[in-house]
C-alpha cells in the first residue's frame, strides 16, 4: 500500500498542530521544547537497567583479562616457618658432606619463588574464546536493553502528545457546547425557543465535560511515566513544552543493521561452543613446565640455596563418566542456543511484518480522518451559521460537534500510532538509535 506522506502533514495543520499550540505553554524543563532525542538521550543516561547492563559489559571484558592472562607463566612466593620441639635436618639430605656435621635446628625457615607454565591442555583457547564471544553478546543485550528504553521512552513521549491534543480536542468541544448552552438559554428567555434546546445542549455539555475529565487524567498519567522514564520529576515535564513529530519515510531498506536480539543470540552459540570445545578439551593429556629457586635456613644462621626444573604430565584416563556427561551437556546447550537463534529470528520477522502492517493501517486511518475533521469542521461551521439565521436545528450542530470531537480524537490516535509503529519497526531492523530519531522523527 503507498501512502502519500505529504498528505499528512498539511491535514495535520488543521488538528494536531492546533491543537498542541493551545495545548502546550512553553513553560516547565527550560525555554526550549523537549525533544524525543533529548528525552531519550536522559533515560539512557539515569535508567538503571542500561547501567546494570553496562556494568555486566565490564564484568564481561574483564573475564576475557582473566582468561587471557592463563596464557602466562604464573609465578608464585612461598614462605614457610616451622618450630621444631627436637632438632631437625636443617639442609637438604642431598647437601650431606660425610666431612662434617649435618646441621640441626629447632627453627626451621624455607622459601620458595617458583613458576609454572601450562605448555600443553587446559582448554585455555577454548575459555578465551568463549569469553570474548560472549562479551559481544552481552554488548549485544546491552543494544537490546538501550532499544527497549527508546521504545517504551517514545510510548511515553507520544502518550503526552497524543494525551494533550485529546485534551485540546475536547476543551474545544466543551467551549463550543458552552457557548451553544448560552445561546438556547438566551433564546428561551426570549421566547423563540422551546426549553429542551437548552436541556439537550446541558447534556452535551456535561457529556463533554466528563471526556475532559478523563482526558485530564490521561495527561496526568502520560506526563508521569515520561518523567519517570527520563528521570525528571513530573513538575519539570507537567506543562512544559514538548515538541511534536512528524511521520517521516516508512522505507529503511538503505539503512544495514542486524537486529541486537538475534545478534546476542548468535554470540551466545558462539560461546557454548567454545565452551563445548573446553570440555571436549578435558579428555586430552595436560603438560605443565615448572622451575623454580628454594632457599633453606635455619635460626641457626646456616643456608642453602638451589634451583629446580621439572615437567609434570596428567591425564585423566578414567573419570567415572563424568567427562562424557560434561561433554553430553555442553552439546545440548549448543543445539538449545541454536534454536534460540531461529525462535529469535522468528519473533523479530513477526514484530517487523506487525510494524509494517500497523504503519499502513495507522496512515490510512490518520489521511481519511484528516478529511473528516475537515469535512466536520466545516460542517459545524454551516450548522451554526444556520442556527444564527434561524433555519438550523439544534440537534444537527449536536451531531456536528459530537462528529468534529470523534474525528479528532481518531485522527490524533492514527497519527501517533503510525510513529510508534515506525520506531519499533526501526528496533526490529536493528537501526533504531538517536540519529534515527533525530533524522526520521524529528527532521534534524
Amino acid at each position: 500500500m503507498t501512502i502519500d506522506i505529504g498528505r499528512i502533514p498539511a491535514a495535520l495543520a488543521l488538528t494536531l498542530s492546533v491543537l498542541l499550540t493551545v495545548a502546550i505553554p512553553s513553560v516547565g524543563l527550560s525555554a526550549q521544547e523537549l525533544t524525543l532525542r533529548e528525552a531519550i538521550e536522559s533515560a539512557l543516561a539515569t535508567h538503571p537497567t542500561v547501567h546494570g547492563v553496562r556494568a555486566r559489559e565490564v564484568q564481561a571484558r574483564e573475564a576475557i583479562s582473566a582468561n587471557r592472562g592463563s596464557l602466562w607463566p604464573t609465578l608464585a612466593v612461598d614462605l614457610s616457618l616451622n618450630q621444631f620441639q627436637e632438632p631437625m635436618l636443617a639442609q637438604p639430605l642431598h647437601d650431606f658432606d660425610p666431612t662434617r656435621v649435618p646441621t640441626f635446628d629447632e627453627t626451621l625457615l624455607q622459601g620458595r619463588l617458583g613458576a609454572q607454565y601450562t605448555l600443553l591442555g587446559g582448554g585455555r583457547s577454548s575459555r578465551i574464546e568463549s569469553s570474548e564471544a560472549n562479551l559481544e553478546a552481552v554488548r549485544a543485550q546491552a543494544r537490546v536493553v538501550e532499544d527497549d528504553v527508546m521504545e517504551a521512552v517514545a510510548q511515553a513521549y507520544l502518550s503526552v502528545l497524543s494525551s494533550r491534543a485529546m485534551s485540546a480536542a475536547v476543551e474545544a468541544t466543551v467551549t463550543s457546547l458552552t457557548e451553544e448552552v448560552a445561546r438556547a438559554q438566551d433564546n428561551f428567555d426570549a421566547g423563540t425557543a422551546p426549553a429542551v434546546n437548552v436541556l439537550r445542549a446541558d447534556v452535551a455539555l456535561k457529556d463533554a465535560l466528563a471526556h475532559q475529565t478523563d482526558a485530564d487524567a490521561a495527561v496526568e498519567l502520560s506526563e508521569r511515566r515520561l518523567a519517570r522514564w527520563i528521570g525528571e520529576p513530573v513538575e519539570a515535564i507537567r506543562g512544559a513544552s514538548i515538541a511534536n513529530v512528524r511521520l517521516g519515510p516508512t522505507d529503511f531498506s538503505s539503512a544495514t543493521g542486524i537486529n541486537p536480539r538475534v545478534e546476542s543470540a548468535e554470540r551466545r552459540a558462539e560461546a557454548v561452543r567454545a565452551q563445548l570445545s573446553e570440555r571436549r578439551s578435558a579428555r586430552h593429556p595436560k603438560l605443565n613446565l615448572n622451575a623454580g629457586v628454594v632457599d633453606y635456613s635455619s635460626g641457626s644462621g646456616s643456608h642453602a640455596l638451589e634451583w629446580q626444573a621439572g615437567v609434570a604430565l596428567s591425564w585423566a584416563i578414567f573419570s567415572g563418566g563424568t567427562r562424557r556427561a560434561s561433554v553430553r551437556g555442553a552439546e545440548a546447550e549448543v543445539a538449545a542456543a541454536e534454536s534460540e537463534i531461529s525462535s529469535t529470528r522468528l519473533v523479530v520477522e513477526q514484530e517487523t511484518d506487525m510494524a509494517r502492517t500497523t504503519i499502513e493501517t495507522a496512515e490510512a486511518r490518520a489521511i481519511a480522518l484528516a478529511a473528516s475533521v475537515e469535512q466536520w469542521e466545516e460542517l459545524t461551521r454551516i450548522e451554526a451559521l444556520a442556527i444564527e439565521a434561524g433555519t438550523g436545528v439544534q440537534s444537527d450542530l449536536l451531531r456536528a460537534e459530537a462528529g468534529l470531537f470523534q474525528a479528532r480524537a481518531g485522527h490524533t490516535q492514527a497519527y501517533y500510532e503510525a510513529v510508534l509503529a515506525r520506531v519499533r519497526l526501526a528496533k526490529a531492523q536493528g537501526i533504531l538509535n538517536r540519529s534515527w530519531i533525530a533524522e526520521v522523527l524529528e527532521g534534524s
